[in-house]
């Protein structure tokens, strides 16, 4: 078996399919510089939770991957126009197929990201979000590429990706078994880390857990 890209035409052989050759390329009204600066700011805000993002080589029909790792290894993020450092101890690696262009692998970065958030891969600290190890293929599929849809349509209404979705319904075209709610948090913390950077999780964590200065209205 070889993969398309190690393959050429004979002469006279007709073209193939688009959905081969580029089976993740989706349409999108963003620019390429609008969709590396998206790209650039989630990786960056990924740092927070130990996930570095990388671009490298991968099969046609591989978008990418993210998988745990614990060797010791810390991640360094910038802070606010670049002053101060934070460093995080390195638990996932994150690989983006580096022949994509830059709007579709924004879109798999949000997928991929969609699987950690959505407590696919465990969890490092449950204040966080929740472990959710052990659901099957098709619900990690379609949870993951659920929230990628939301994240992508509200950042882009012109994007059109709706065809890859439906190929994780089932046979029989019903949804596999999913947290909607689960699914939209992790698809607005998604889109916020596209937005804008956000704080360490230490500083979030501390903020959650410092006592309110509001008290409840007095009863009349």
């Amino acid at each position: 078996m070889y993969d398309v890209d190690d393959t050429e035409p004979c002469e006279g052989a007709p073209e193939l399919p688009v959905e081969i050759e580029v089976p993740f390329r989706f349409r999108s009204g963003l620019s390429d510089a609008d969709a590396e600066v998206l790209f650039e700011r989630t990786s960056n805000n990924a740092l927070r939770d130990g996930v570095r993002v990388v671009r490298g080589p991968r099969g046609t029909h591989r978008g990418g991957d993210i998988r745990t790792t614990a060797d010791g290894r810390f991640v360094r993020r910038t802070g606010p126009r670049g002053k101060g450092e934070e460093s995080v101890a390195l638990r996932y690696e994150l690989v983006i197929n580096d022949r994509f262009e830059p709007f579709d692998a924004y879109r798999t970065l949000t997928h991929e990201l969609a699987h950690l958030y959505c407590g696919h891969l465990g969890s490092p600290d449950k204040r966080l979000w929740p472990s959710r190890v052990g659901l099957d293929d098709a619900s990690n599929e379609f949870e993951a590429e659920t929230a990628s849809w939301i994240v992508v349509s509200r950042i882009d209404p012109t994007a059109e990706m709706d065809h890859y979705l439906a190929q994780h319904l089932g046979s029989d075209g019903e949804v596999p078994p999913m947290s909607l709610s689960r699914v939209l948090t992790a698809a607005g913390l998604v889109e916020n880390m596209a937005r804008k950077r956000l704080p360490s999780r230490a500083q979030e964590l501390a903020a959650k857990n410092r006592p309110s200065r509001r008290r409840p209205k007095s009863e009349t």
